[in-house]
């Protein structure tokens, strides 16, 4: 058992590093990117490129990813597949970009390169990624509440990712990046947790009163 134990850790420690790592490298490879598709005015033709090439190609023809990720494959085959398979279609910016890519075996990282590019492409934007976290589902008018709470907060157009946790208490967190904020330290917020919490406890007598009625029948 112990062992057993030993292992996962050891394994966990080397995917924890390994992330770390990486994070930097993903983050160069984003901002050369972002570089030149912005020196080009294409920007969103090339997140637009990435975000098929993800999404559909790698997830319809996941082998094209084992290929190009392979050791045991030529550099100048693989690009022989990229040129015939997306050269009719992609920017040159971004045709160039996979083939750096490849050659350097970062394939691994091609997720995380977009992470960070799209981030970039946000940022530019005056966008902001931001995950909200409530024990109950929000409606769509506190989903607006949200949306413009965040907005005063950080002075960007928020881009919302919502998340339930039943466990939570002070009624609403926010995630941007590394920082968290919550009701205690963010102003705006308090009013939206206080409507929280004052639903759920609303819910929770209202649960109690038919339960109370199914009994007495």
């Amino acid at each position: 058992m112990a062992t057993d134990y030993s292992s996962s850790h050891a394994r966990f420690a080397a995917a924890f590093w390994a992330q770390i790592q990486a994070e930097p490298v993903a983050r160069a490879y984003a901002k050369a990117l972002f570089g030149a598709a912005q020196n080009a005015g294409l920007v969103d033709k090339v997140l637009e490129q990435f975000d098929s090439l993800l999404q559909e190609v790698f997830k319809e023809f996941p082998q094209f990813e084992l290929l190009l990720a392979s050791a045991f494959i030529p550099f100048a085959e693989k690009e022989a597949v990229l040129d015939r398979v997306l050269g009719p279609q992609a920017v040159p910016i971004f045709l160039n970009f996979l083939k750096v890519v490849v050659r350097r075996a970062r394939v691994p990282l091609l997720r995380e390169i977009y992470r960070e590019f799209r981030l970039l492409v946000d940022e530019a934007a005056g966008r902001v990624a931001a995950e909200v976290t409530t024990a109950f589902p929000l409606d769509a008018q506190e989903q607006a509440l949200v949306v413009q709470a965040v907005r005063e907060m950080v002075g960007k157009e928020p881009i919302l990712t919502y998340r339930v946790d039943p466990q939570l208490i002070g009624g609403i967190v926010v995630r941007i990046g590394d920082k968290v904020y919550d009701a205690s330290v963010a102003g705006q917020l308090r009013s939206l947790a206080q409507q929280i919490v004052d639903r759920a406890v609303h819910e929770i007598q209202s649960r109690r009163d038919r339960f109370r009625s199914s009994a007495g029948n």
